[in-house]
């Protein structure tokens, strides 16, 4: 999936994956889940509402979005004051305990996060994975592991009998697949969503490392 493509979305505002309130499975179970730790991270983050969910909840956030248009328009709609500069190759849009780094998740290095002064002890990925046809998945998930390898990760995925998207759908054995053996896959809850696509199924994971 080619930036050009999600940048033409923003630009068109062609964002049906944005929601306007947070999502139901973060309201039932994060704050279960995210309770034992103080920082997030929102991979592909769009203006999502889900991380002033977590604001909320005294956590500390960084997204990472590629459309500058996401970024600005979420600072601005949620009224939140922030401080523009760069952080090479990045843009970082920061406010008061969250930041926004606007840029290619694939050039995000651990050097960012030392120069941010603090490792996201969770993660949620509620449209990042989703958003990804199968060639790219699994890079993803490499990046992610390689950033933050003993980060808890809360994640949501769609599982239907179709190849189209985005999103897509990534069913539980490729989830497994994708983490390995060396972290643990729990399915947690699962919703239908047939009004959405035919025999769709919403489903909510939590992954840790093993050990």
């Amino acid at each position: 999936m080619e930036p050009a493509f999600w940048l033409e979305k923003w630009e068109k505002g062609d964002i049906g994956f944005h929601q306007e309130d947070f999502h139901p499975f973060l309201k039932e179970f994060g704050s279960e889940f995210f309770k034992p730790f103080s920082s997030v991270f929102v991979p592909l983050c769009g203006k999502s509402l889900d991380m002033i969910y977590f604001l909320q909840q005294g956590k500390q956030v960084i997204g990472v979005e590629l459309a500058e248009l996401a970024c600005e328009q979420f600072f601005s709609e949620n009224q939140i004051p922030f401080e523009k500069k760069e952080l090479l190759p990045f843009q970082c849009y920061a406010g008061e305990s969250i930041v926004i780094l606007q840029g290619d998740f694939f050039q995000l290095e651990k050097t960012h996060f030392e120069v941010l002064g603090f490792f996201p002890q969770a993660i949620y990925d509620r449209a990042a994975l989703v958003a990804l046809p199968p060639s790219m998945r699994k890079a993803y998930v490499t990046h992610l592991k390689a950033l933050l390898p003993e980060s808890a990760t809360f994640l949501i995925s769609f599982d239907f009998p179709s190849d189209e998207g985005p999103p897509f759908s990534v069913p539980q054995s490729e989830i497994q697949q994708l983490w390995g053996m060396s972290y643990h896959v729990q399915l947690v809850a699962s919703k239908d969503r047939s009004e959405f696509k035919p025999h769709c199924n919403e489903r909510l994971y939590f992954i840790h490392a093993i050990g």
